[in-house]
């Protein structure tokens, strides 16, 4: 166990205090003052030491002091000092940076910078955090160690709960279903999934089953009422051979008609004719298919070769738009570093033989050192612009780029006019497409005139009683072929609505079986819940936690909630009073620091709230508010 105790510590300059040097020699001790005397400054300054932030963890938490106007007061060095019982020392100091340009008759703020030292010995800032993280495990641990509410209050509840599981080890799922006789089929209905997964899983398919299942019934509806009022399926053989008698019946009448349809003289030159007008159409189309073939092979030649032409300039039309940006834009960063080197060049130092702090003349080596130092940091600068003009914005690169654009011009010139040559030659082939049809040809309007020249030499007539035969069986057949669509559409009608029946039997079983999963996952949750707070809760004197909330719909919400006991049994952590909070948070400090063998002050504020303090494994520093300390009193 690694036990970290105060044995004095120093704040220079450092917020509202101007020097403090406390020295409680690895002791608890009391600190005693008014509001606002600087009591939670001191566990601020702790903070600040180790991590750079308050007590809080705020980022941007600045300590350089302030006047009664709430500005910065300048020229001050803040600092803060923490040696521990075993010789060990640690030391950060926040310093400003003023700089005089060139030509300026006052130097200007610029920064600041921080410098870490571990035993007087100065650290880089990288070294010192590795250092501190090996001996607290980082930032978040070094919080939880030493401010008594950060965990229960300020921590991410999800690192919160975390961090529980860690400490007391999660509960395996085979020894929950084991003690849980009410929850044995479920390992067979995981197929492979954890709970979690499966539960997911589970609730996601009731979800889409829910959403399946609603539509069946109006789709069931909606085929009943598409074959209300068909035929049955049994009356289908019926209409078949119906059907069957009608054809062969249709049959019989259009070959006695074709007996009255022998073909005259007149017919035959007809038919003659209209074949020659057939084939010289077939010789038409031959010889215009092959010239709008060749016309089709030449068009796409042609597209596929501006196509192409087009494909080669775009990117360079992308780049004659793009280069001019850069050229300006690397010339800018040239003049920008040009004019950064002449600044640089013409940067004086001042105050070199002057002490900053007392005023008094500095030794002559320290002055010359503090001299060749700037003249060191301006050389260096000047160096980095140097090497970064030669990789970023060289005169070299600029030239090369210009060059790129002129080419890149004349490149998009050359393409242009071949695109407009190819577009021309599209435009004139589309002019002379072949369009011409048959029925335009003097062919066509010959063989057409020798048709119609054609004279009647008489014509048999056939029987009307015939005729009105032929249409009164044909639209019969029609009838009865409707019939028959009719009575097979509504067979597939029925045979659907019995599979969307099926289907949702089906539908609801496995609903039935989600809905079982999601019920034993749910008590396989209660039951872990229940083994998991015992487990958790074991490690804890008076606190119990609380990691899952069960919600109105039956489902458990993970949280993690610190419980503390009280009169009526037990209280939410916000909701309990001041004492209460500050030894709920010292009894977690205990634990966490047993658990991770390690062991801080502990920083409790408010602390004159508390009348029966709970005692801590660590160094305790209790903040008391006492109006009657106008400034800071210490007991140990």
């Amino acid at each position: 166990m690694n036990d970290y105790r105060i044995k004095a510590m120093k704040l220079q300059n450092f917020c509202g205090i101007q020097s403090l040097e406390i020295t409680p020699d690895g002791a608890d001790i009391s600190v005693y003052g008014d509001n606002a005397t600087g009591k939670t400054t001191i566990a601020n300054a702790f903070a600040w030491l180790f991590t750079g932030k308050n007590a809080s963890g705020t980022a941007d938490f600045d300590p350089a002091p302030l006047d009664s106007s709430n500005a910065k007061i300048h020229n001050l060095e803040t600092s803060v000092t923490a040696r521990f019982t075993d010789g060990t020392e640690y030391r950060r100091v926040l310093t400003e940076v003023w700089t005089k340009k060139r030509g300026e008759v006052t130097a200007q703020l610029t920064g600041t910078k921080t410098a870490y030292y571990k035993d007087d010995v100065p650290l880089k800032e990288k070294e010192f955090n590795a250092d501190v993280d090996s001996l607290f495990g980082g930032a978040e641990k070094f919080r939880m160690l030493t401010a008594v509410g950060y965990f229960p209050a300020v921590m991410d509840w999800k690192a919160r709960r975390k961090l529980l599981l860690e400490m007391c080890g999660d509960v395996r799922d085979e020894d929950v279903i084991a003690s849980t006789p009410e929850i044995s089929e479920l390992p067979g209905l995981l197929g492979g999934h954890s709970v979690d997964d499966f539960l997911k899983v589970a609730k996601s398919r009731k979800t889409a089953l829910k959403k399946e299942l609603d539509t069946i019934p109006a789709r069931i509806t909606e085929n009943e009422n598409a074959a209300s009022g068909t035929p049955a399926a049994d009356e289908i053989p019926a209409v078949e051979a119906e059907i069957s008698a009608l054809e062969k019946q249709e049959k019989d009448i259009a070959a006695k008609i074709s007996a009255y349809n022998t073909p005259s003289a007149a017919d035959e030159r007809r038919n003659a004719l209209r074949q020659e007008l057939e084939k010289r159409r077939t010789e038409y189309l031959s010889e215009h298919n092959r010239r709008v073939g060749a016309y089709n092979i030449r068009l796409s030649e042609l597209t596929e070769r501006r196509d192409e032409l087009y494909s080669e300039r775009s990117p360079l039309l992308v780049k004659k738009t793009s280069l001019p940006r850069q050229i300006d834009e690397m010339k800018k960063l040239n003049q920008q570093l040009h004019d950064r080197c002449d600044e640089i060049r013409a940067r004086e130092y001042i105050d070199g033989d002057t002490c900053p702090r007392c005023g008094q003349k500095l030794p002559p080596e320290q002055a010359e050192k503090a001299i060749a130092e700037f003249n060191q940091r301006k050389s260096e600068e000047l160096s980095a612009i140097v090497a970064k003009a030669k990789t970023t914005c060289h005169r070299d690169m600029i030239s090369a780029l210009e060059s790129e654009f002129e080419t890149v011009t004349a490149s998009v010139s050359a393409l242009d006019e071949k695109f407009k040559a190819v577009e021309e030659e599209i435009e004139a082939l589309r002019n002379s497409k072949p369009v011409s049809a048959f029925e335009s040809t003097a062919e066509y309007a010959e063989i057409t005139a020798q048709i119609a020249a054609v004279k009647d030499d008489g014509e048999t007539q056939i029987p009307t009683d015939l005729l009105d035969s032929q249409k009164d069986i044909a639209d019969k057949l029609a009838a009865a072929k409707e019939k028959l669509y009719k009575a097979r559409a509504a067979q597939d009608i029925r045979r659907r609505i019995a599979e969307l029946e099926a289907q949702k039997k089906s539908l609801e079983a496995e609903y039935a079986g989600c809905e079982k999963g999601e019920y034993l996952c749910e008590q396989f949750i209660r039951a872990k819940v229940s083994m998991l707070d015992e487990r958790i809760n074991s490690q804890f004197r008076t606190l119990k936690f609380k990691l899952f909330h069960e919600q109105q719909n039956g489902g458990l919400q993970e949280i993690c909630k610190v419980l503390i006991p009280c009169e009526s049994g037990l209280v939410e952590y916000e909701n309990a009073n001041s004492a209460a909070r500050i030894n709920a948070g010292i009894e977690i400090v205990n634990v966490l620091g047993e658990y991770f063998g390690t062991r801080l002050p502990v920083f409790c504020d408010n602390a004159e709230s508390v009348t029966a303090l709970t005692p801590s494994d660590g160094q305790a520093v209790r903040l008391i508010v006492s109006e009657a300390d106008k400034s800071l009193r210490f007991e140990a």
